[in-house]
């Protein structure tokens, strides 16, 4: 995924990882959602409440430039062009 589409707390723990690092990383709900609680987007509920502080373990495989990323979509797309 891309390191925009996650809340600022876990952008900035992962300029700080290492491929192949294992991490605990705890992310305070000022630098998560806030106050804004965060709903099922399939049902409503709110699986995320507000306020709420995150924690996450990660393990980091590999890691990718965007012009890496953008190239490997452009890829895929051709290939789905062709097949289709």
């Amino acid at each position: 995924f891309l390191v925009e589409g996650v809340v600022p707390g876990f952008a900035e723990g992962l300029q700080k990882m290492k491929v192949g690092g294992k991490y605990r990383l705890f992310i305070p709900s000022d630098k998560a959602y806030g106050d804004q609680p965060q709903p099922n987007p399939a049902t409503g509920e709110v699986v995320i409440p507000a306020d709420s502080d995150l924690v996450f373990d990660i393990e980091l495989l590999d890691m990718r430039t965007r012009a890496e990323v953008e190239a490997q979509r452009r890829m895929l797309q051709q290939l789905q062009q062709m097949q289709g």
